[in-house]
């Protein structure tokens, strides 16, 4: 049985806030539903607060919708 979108989604928060993985977080946002979707914008939150300069925020943000 494979893992599921917010197990993932946790995984990739805890690694560094990259291009790659701001696009690997929009994917599984749009795998998920629902409640899974809500909990995974949380993360998404805590991803980009990991980040203190605001244009490379801005950068990250952009890769996910």
């Amino acid at each position: 049985m494979s893992k599921g979108v917010v197990e993932t989604a946790q995984e990739i928060v805890n690694q560094s806030p990259t291009i790659e993985n701001a696009r690997r977080l929009n994917r599984l946002i749009r795998a998920a539903k629902g409640e899974e979707k809500d909990f995974i914008y949380d993360l998404v939150e805590s991803f980009l607060m990991q980040v203190e300069e605001p244009s490379q925020r801005d950068a990250l943000l952009k890769e996910i919708d």
